[in-house]
Parts: structure tokens; sequence; C-alpha cells
């Protein structure tokens, strides 16, 4: 009897605890809604402004649909992961994205400046940049600035938006398998003791990626197809990957 009543409550305990999976709909989403695939939540960028994402656990999923889902900013320290990704099939826009906090990943979305309503500088993607941060991923994502860039001149190539950083106060972040095109600076990976493998940086005016701490780790990624140079009036020393230490900026091309 004794072992029955266990049972029965390590069952009750682990319905209570299991991850949920709830859903964002740019289109037919509501905020009053549960998040459930037939009732889902709105946009993402009205999701993390209005305080519904603090409903999500660890180890729970939010899955986004297709459509444009705004400019994100979360900040937010989870005990335990909580993944925003693409709902299956669906191909959901942001058009600009800032995480920082602990235990965040980011999977398969599209992230370009070109979705914005105002043009804006600087990087699409940013993690770990405003505040203390760790274990923040961002994998399987497609973010670049503009897709036609057939007739850019130099001085276009050189006001890009810049595609991906890792940044300063995070510690332990990872870029994986990603996708950045068309940009100034590609790949920054400014935080302690990340990860950035099996990238692909295609199509920059400016350096592929920049190490600048200690403990970086960058494996299996491609690098291609750097625009403009000295002849086109643009003064950065470009290279395919740029190492230097932040904290005494003393540059070392490598």
């Amino acid at each position: 009897m004794l072992w029955g009543m266990r049972l029965l409550l390590c069952i009750l305990l682990g319905d209570l605890l299991a991850a949920a999976t709830c859903f964002a709909d740019p289109v037919l989403g509501k905020p009053g809604n549960d998040g459930s695939a037939d009732a889902p939540w709105p946009a993402l960028a009205e999701i993390a402004s209005s305080g519904l994402l603090k409903q999500l656990k660890p180890e729970d999923t939010l899955l986004l649909r297709a459509g444009d889902h705004g400019e994100i900013t979360i900040a937010g320290d989870n005990d335990g992961m909580i993944t925003i990704a693409a709902d299956a099939g669906a191909h959901p826009v942001l058009n600009r994205l800032s995480v920082d906090g602990r235990n965040w990943t980011i999977r398969g979305l599209t992230i370009t400046a070109s979705a914005a309503k105002a043009p804006y500088k600087g990087f699409m993607v940013s993690l770990g940049e405003r505040q203390t941060s760790s274990d923040l991923v961002i994998e399987d994502c497609f973010i670049y600035s503009v897709l036609d860039v057939g007739s850019w001149t130099a001085a276009e190539w050189m006001a890009a938006n810049n595609g991906l950083q890792l940044g300063r106060n995070g510690r332990g972040l990872v870029a994986r398998n990603n996708y950045v095109l068309n940009v100034r600076f590609g790949l920054g990976v400014n935080a302690v003791d990340s990860l950035a493998e099996g990238n692909v940086i295609s199509d920059f005016s400016g350096d592929g990626m920049r190490l600048t701490r200690d403990g970086i780790t960058a494996k299996w990624n491609v690098i291609r197809n750097c625009h403009v140079g000295k002849a086109d009036g643009d003064d950065n020393h470009d290279d395919g990957i740029q190492c230097f230490l932040f904290v005494t900026a003393q540059a070392a091309a490598c």
C-alpha cells in the first residue's frame, strides 16, 4: 500500500513538474490567452514587454509562429534553461534581439534590420551586453541586414549593421550554427569562456569575427567574402578573425 502511494505521488508530481510548451502568434494571438496551441499569446515583443515571459518555468519552450515578432528585449535569470524557438514549419521574424540574464536558448529564428520600422545602427543580435549574464545560447538563426546588396556602394557596406555579439558582461555564452549575412562586423565574441562553433559569416566589410576575451573557443566556422578595403576609403584593418584582449586593447591579428 505504501509503495503504491509513493508511486502515485511520483506520477502526480511528474505531471505538475513537466515542462510546458507555449505558443506565440503575431496574427491570431492575444495577451489574455493562456499560451496554448489553440489560444496563443501575441507577438514576442508584446510578450516580453508585458511580463508574460515570467510565466515560463525552467525547461519550458515558447514556440513562435510565422509573422513579425518585433524588436525584442529579454532580461531575467532562470534556474533552468528556457527555450524560445520557431514552431515547426514556421518562419518567425524579429527586427532586433537583446538577451541578458541566465539560462535562455534562442533557436531557429530570423533576425533582420530590414524588418524594422525605422533604421538602426549596430548589432542586430546582442547577448549578455547590458548586464551580467551566463548560459545564453543562440543557434540555428538567420541574421542579415538586407538580402539584396547587388547595388551597394562602399559607403553602404561600411554603414551596414553588425551581426551578432556575445557581449562584454557575459560568461559561458554560445553561438552555434548561425548564418550571418551582409553585415559590417559579423560575430563579436566578447564574453569570457564562450563558444562560437559552426557559424557561417558571409559577406562582410569589417571583420568576420572578433575574439576579445580569455577562454574563448572558435571552431568549425566558415568566414567568407570580405567587401571593401583601404582603397575604398575603409580604414578598418579587415580580418577573417581578429583577436585582441578587450581589457588591454592590445591588438594582435591572428
